[in-house]
């Protein structure tokens, strides 16, 4: 083996995981995203989705795949466990953002109290709300240009 051939072979070992980690987790994203994400925009979500689930492929892949005994040598293999790590890592992202958006202003210790309730396996308590300190912006009318001049264009053959 020469030197370009090893550098590709080793390229491809670290890229394939990565790859396999975006792509099962974009297939996750496509369908799930958590309302603050996509708050964020179409385009800053898939970014922040792909750069979750390629690194989760990325840096868990080695040690899952050791853990459970498979060799690492084979790329097919890799590739579908790095997928699988990848879409649940969005899936976890999904699962936590939605927790705490829907916990958004609690505070610390009601949520604690929550978490040690469902642990012990009892019907958690109503979450209290507290109002928000921050009023949300009310959207102005969409008006274009068009329209504007159109309401304001006088009709044809009438007289000034």
């Amino acid at each position: 083996m020469t030197g370009g051939e090893a550098a590709s072979s080793w390229l491809l070992d670290k890229l394939a995981p990565a790859l396999g980690g975006l792509f099962g987790g974009l297939s996750l994203a496509m369908f799930w995203t958590p309302e603050k994400l996509r708050e964020k925009g179409k385009i800053a979500s898939i970014f922040i989705a792909g750069g979750i689930s390629a690194m989760a492929g990325f840096a868990l892949t080695g040690i899952v795949a050791i853990q459970l005994g498979i060799d690492q040598n084979k790329l097919d293999v890799i590739i579908g466990l790095s997928w699988f790590l990848g879409l649940l890592s969005i899936a976890v992202m999904n699962w936590l953002a939605n927790f705490m958006a829907a916990r958004e202003h609690l505070d610390i210790a009601e949520v604690g109290r929550e978490i040690n309730a469902a642990r012990k396996g009892q019907e958690p308590q109503p979450i209290r709300a507290k109002p928000s300190p921050i009023k949300p912006a009310t959207p102005k009318p969409a008006t274009s240009k068009a329209v504007t001049a159109k309401a304001t264009r006088k009709p044809q053959g009438a007289k000034a």
